[in-house]
């Protein structure tokens, strides 16, 4: 979050009386409570001080929320004068904030909307490293988990498994296994046993078979075990993209400067598809509800469908160059991609009805999505440090990641119904 950053929040405060008869305070003026509704975007904390008093003192954790209440207790009829600060950490546990706001001072009075703008800045500009705070966790709470092979490790691809773990790519420094509980449980990282040379790791995806299938960058589809078994098949030609469970029992996968589509047996066996468009650049596939494969067309702006039969049907994108990525299929029978360029959500029908939905902040970068447990599509969104919730309707709510410097790129539904999601060097998770 930039030191200039600035968040804007809508304060609606509603007082209730304590009691049917409530006493008068020592000035006379009887005291309520007071429900401060908060609206909130890119913070974490709200912490609120009445001013000249040590009782109405809060904070909330606003992270994840699209609204956070809080109760005030000792305010004096007719409103209340206060002071209120953000801060970027997340409320659980003592964190070192990154970021915290200027103070704001504002008044209001029973039932009446306020808007406050914070500006954020760097702790240090504020005389201050650091904030304690300790709330349980809640509701759209992101956590992050460092790899056993610690702060050097690239984390490409994360996917949920059959065994009831999450699994991640590490390019040649091979796959890890975390629990749900962000125990890492083991690591593989195998030879090719005809070279000698270690596979690579990128895009990882289930199969029908229960083993873990993956794009290697030098010329392999690789299908591993649970066990950590691997074996290596070579592509002519390939040079690397995303790998899907199709729904015919073959894994299917893009070549991204082929530029084609190929379909690989559960016994090794490619069959490769050219695209209409020589400039396409395939990347993103998935399975569709209507039994095709969908993939993205990041330089040639469209989204393609390959039959089980290989027959490809192209549309375009209507937003130019918005270079679409990755592609889900939705609980809604549809499918949905990102633009990482156009900053924007897409949802296309089975007939190819395009529909857009723009990030209400520019520069986005929305990279990978997936589907949730909770009937919603999930996308991890690099540029804003953030995991975006999209509902079948196309509303966006975004979710900060756990570290202002987060990058998030993978995102995968895990067995556990919470959201994981691949961010160098660490994988995160997120309670949707």
């Amino acid at each position: 979050m930039p030191p200039t950053t600035t968040t804007l929040l809508l304060i609606t405060l509603a007082t209730t009386g304590l009691a049917c008869a409530a006493a008068p305070a020592d000035d006379g003026t009887a005291e309520v409570t007071a429900s401060l509704v908060i609206a909130s975007s890119d913070v974490r904390c709200i912490n609120v001080k009445a001013v000249g008093t040590t009782t109405v003192t809060t904070q909330a954790d606003v992270q994840g929320q699209m609204s956070s209440v809080l109760l005030l207790t000792g305010i004096p009829v007719g409103g209340v004068t206060f002071t209120a600060s953000a801060f970027s950490v997340r409320c659980a546990g003592a964190t070192t904030a990154t970021y915290v706001s200027d103070p704001v001072t504002a008044t209001v009075a029973a039932g009446t909307p306020l808007t406050l703008s914070f500006k954020m800045r760097p702790a240090s500009a504020m005389g201050t490293g650091s904030a304690t705070l300790d709330f349980p966790q809640a509701h759209g709470r992101t956590d992050e988990f460092l790899p056993s092979s610690g702060s050097g490790t690239t984390v490409t691809s994360v996917e949920g498994g059959p065994d009831g773990n999450i699994w991640f790519g590490m390019g040649s420094n091979g796959v890890g296994v975390m629990s749900p509980a962000g125990k890492q449980l083991v690591s593989f990282n195998p030879a090719n046993l005809a070279t000698g040379n270690l596979y690579d790791f990128e895009d990882l995806a289930f199969g029908p078979d229960d083993n873990l299938w993956f794009v290697d960058l030098s010329g392999l589809i690789g299908r591993m075990t649970t066990s950590g078994t691997v074996k290596g098949f070579a592509v002519s030609g390939f040079t690397g993209g995303s790998i899907a469970a199709g729904p015919d029992g073959n894994m299917w996968f893009t070549d991204s400067n082929g530029p084609r589509v190929g379909k690989m047996t559960p016994l090794g066996i490619s069959t490769m598809f050219p695209i209409p468009t020589p400039v396409g650049f395939p990347t993103g596939i998935a399975a569709g509800a209507d039994g095709n494969l969908w993939f993205t067309e990041a330089s040639g702006n469209k989204i393609g469908k390959v039959t089980p039969a290989g027959v490809i049907t192209e549309f375009t994108v209507p937003t130019a160059s918005a270079r679409p990525t990755a592609i889900a299929a939705g609980p809604d029978g549809n499918l949905w991609f990102t633009e990482l360029v156009g900053n924007k959500i897409g949802r296309i029908t089975t007939a190819g009805v395009i529909t857009e939905f723009a990030f209400a902040i520019t520069g986005m970068k929305p990279a990978k999505i997936t589907r949730g447990a909770d009937g919603n599509l999930w996308a991890a969104c690099g540029g804003g440090g953030a995991i975006a919730k999209v509902t079948t309707a196309g509303v966006i709510t975004l979710y900060p990641a756990a570290s202002d410097s987060s990058s998030p790129a993978d995102i995968t539904a895990g067995p556990d119904g919470n959201i994981w999601f691949g961010e160098t060097p660490r994988v995160g998770r997120l309670t949707p």
